[in-house]
């Protein structure tokens, strides 16, 4: 059996030791949590980009349905008007103004449509690069914690062992630590 004073360093090396495997496991745990986090992030920026590409994908298809209603209706009116001409008997410069006109008008209508879905694109490129900016900064945030150094550990435990063998009198006996 040791003495004392040997005993009392080993425990307190000891306990030195268990500090820096529990200090090693916090490390562990937060850097995995960290990656958990920056997965996380990653996904929640694709399925935001993904969403906003289906909304814009949903805007132009609404847009080139409205084209080509208004194709459809540009068609019919250029038609009837033709049509009302012709029952009317009247020919000439008025009707092919006026059926110049509405095919301007036409063209105007589908040029506005144009216009608004590159706008649409141009907003979802800038949607896209914004949640990419806050996903940038989300993952600026996470701090990875510093491993605990295992020099520090060492000389810790050395000095634990040190003071723990000095803090017990030189030739004391387990019956007076008892005692």
């Amino acid at each position: 059996m040791c003495e004392p004073a040997t005993a009392m360093a080993i425990a307190s090396v000891g306990m030195k030791y268990m500090e820096y495997t529990n200090e090693v496991a916090d490390y562990e745990a937060k850097t995995v949590n960290n990656a958990n986090n920056r997965s996380s992030a990653i996904r929640a920026r694709d399925i935001q980009i993904s969403q906003r590409q289906l909304q814009s994908e949903q805007q132009a298809g609404a847009i080139a349905d409205k084209k080509f209603d208004n194709a459809i209706a540009a068609v019919k009116n250029s038609a009837t008007y033709k049509t009302a001409a012709g029952e009317d008997n009247i020919l000439g410069r008025s009707i092919d103004q006026a059926l110049g006109q509405r095919v301007a008008e036409g063209l105007r209508n589908d040029s506005k449509l144009s216009e608004q879905g590159k706008m649409e694109i141009a907003q979802a490129k800038m949607d896209g690069m914004e949640i990419q900016a806050r996903l940038e900064g989300r993952l600026a945030q996470i701090v990875d914690p510093r491993p605990p150094s295992v020099e520090q550990a060492v000389i810790g435990m050395a000095t634990a062992g040190f003071m723990g063998a000095n803090s017990v009198e030189p030739g004391t006996t387990w019956g007076q630590v008892f005692s």
